[in-house]
């Protein structure tokens, strides 16, 4: 009966215009993760799987005109980038000349992206080219129209409008070349920046009683990051914009009818949305707010303590600050110390090496931040004086803390008293 069954179970594999693909670069970036030790087998077989998923359900490549638009979902911090990264391995084997990642709005992601992206991609695979590197994002070229016969141009920029600017530029000059140059666009972090939160210009075949007048109302025009990312694509004929995100409701509402006479459609995912596996041993919001959560992590900071930082009727422009300076709140102070014992467990349990940080945050004015950051090095400072001046006054506020985490495991020679 097994074996029957079994049987029933068997699908045959589907179709896709990748079969036959000889993987040159995706072969050795598959070689090089599962050279890792932080790599597991399975985890290097789910990026295979999944980076060949995403790339099968675009257009594919070999059409002399397609314009695609995905949209790639994953959890927070899941890999999303490891995947993007299998993506454009891919890419460049099945025939995409040019690989432009757009990767953020700050210097210190698209560097982090490029040097990544460098390591893993142009340094072990076959030829790539770079345009950009860690130090400089995208300049015009001296020679724009410097694509080798073969092999993949590589772009990483900072998804700002004068980047944009250069990079639509730059194609302009390249010209009818788009023609043969097949373009993947991938927009890491895509719900920010990248949607239009204005207008759109009718087709100028509309008649004019219909058009709003431009010049009056600006707004019709869409926002100047979009339409640099829609014009970069209806310049090239042959192109696909795969868009990452792990909050994608923005990127769904985006008008699918959405046209502007200009800049071309807009980044609506017309072609597909896939949602990325969750990983094995994934933290995140399900587990901590979820229905059923096990885990006892969560705290509730009491009213007074809410309002001896934000009081009830606060206007928008009022600053947060600590009403008495001497004292932080009581939620705050034990989260505080319970954010050193965790890093002495850490430490007794020899993991030393791996980052520990803390997260307060109380507005999401950069002022109000500061101000609390300073109320918090004057408890910090209090707290050291204290036990300089009295030796173990700050064990009854550490051992008050300590029983609220339940049961602890300790090494033998550790005293947990």
């Amino acid at each position: 009966m097994p074996e029957i069954l079994n049987r029933f179970n068997i699908r045959p594999p589907i179709p896709s215009w990748t079969d036959g693909t000889a993987w040159r670069n995706w072969s050795r970036h598959e070689a090089y993760l599962r050279s890792l030790a932080s790599w597991k087998p399975y985890q290097v077989d789910s990026v295979a799987s999944e980076s060949l998923r995403v790339l099968g359900k675009t257009l594919p490549v070999t059409r002399q005109e397609f314009q695609c638009r995905g949209l790639v979902v994953g959890y927070v911090q899941s890999g999303k980038t490891a995947n993007f990264t299998a993506v454009a391995a891919r890419a460049s084997d099945v025939g995409y000349r040019l690989i432009i990642v757009l990767s953020g709005i700050h210097d210190s992601l698209r560097e982090q992206t490029q040097n990544r992206l460098n390591h893993e991609l142009v340094r072990l695979g076959e030829n790539w080219t770079t345009l950009t590197d860690s130090d400089n994002d995208f300049l015009i070229p001296p020679n724009p129209d410097g694509f080798a016969p073969g092999g993949t141009v590589l772009i990483v920029a900072k998804k700002i409008v004068p980047v944009l600017r250069r990079i639509d530029a730059w194609i302009c000059m390249v010209g009818n070349r788009m023609r043969d140059i097949p373009l993947l666009l991938i927009d890491d972090e895509s719900d920010q920046a990248s949607i239009n939160t204005k207008g759109n210009r009718r087709d100028a075949t509309v008649s004019e009683m219909d058009v709003p007048d431009e010049k009056i109302n600006p707004d019709t025009a869409p926002t100047k990051t979009n339409a640099l990312i829609r014009a970069i694509l209806h310049r090239c004929p042959r192109a696909t914009y795969l868009a990452y995100t792990a909050t994608p409701f923005a990127n769904l509402f985006i008008n699918p009818e959405a046209f502007d006479r200009e800049v071309g459609d807009d980044l609506f995912p017309r072609d597909f949305v896939v949602q990325l596996p969750r990983p094995e041993g994934y933290t995140g919001t399900e587990e901590l707010f979820g229905t059923g959560v096990e885990r006892d992590v969560l705290r509730t900071v009491a009213d007074e303590d809410v309002l001896q930082l934000r009081r009830k009727r606060r206007k928008k422009c009022t600053p947060i600050y600590v009403q008495n300076e001497e004292r932080l709140p009581q939620s705050l102070c034990d989260a505080l110390l319970a954010f050193c014992i965790a890093g002495a467990i850490r430490i007794i349990r020899g993991i030393s090496e791996k980052p520990h940080t803390m997260l307060i945050h109380v507005s999401h004015e950069q002022k109000d931040q500061i101000r609390i950051g300073e109320s918090i090095k004057v408890q910090i400072r209090a707290w050291r004086m204290s036990e300089e001046v009295q030796p173990g006054s700050m064990l009854n506020p550490l051992r008050s803390v300590m029983n609220d985490f339940g049961d602890v495991s300790l090494p033998e020679n550790v005293n947990n008293n």
